[in-house]
């Protein structure tokens, strides 16, 4: 997800990764090597949303075969190396 034009605060629903927890919310801007991951990932770039949507994407990240539920297991993958 483009976080640049979501409008309020944003939060991470994946897992916790080195430098990143789950369910960090930013508000006005992301800590610069938050941005580095993010560019570096667009699996992790799917899993920060918007904060009124933390329940929906909660139940998706835990919904084996969804979207969200593996980008989680990608970036798994990607950070844990």
């Amino acid at each position: 997800m483009d976080t640049s034009k979501i409008d309020g605060p944003v939060v991470y629903v994946g897992p916790n990764l080195p430098g990143l927890s789950r369910h960090a919310v930013f508000s006005g801007g992301m800590l610069p090597h938050v941005r580095a991951m993010l560019a570096r990932s667009a699996a992790l770039r799917e899993l920060v949303v918007p904060l009124y949507k933390l329940n929906e994407a909660r139940s998706e990240v835990a919904r084996k075969g969804s979207l969200l539920n593996t980008c989680a297991e990608t970036v798994t993958a990607e950070f844990n190396r």
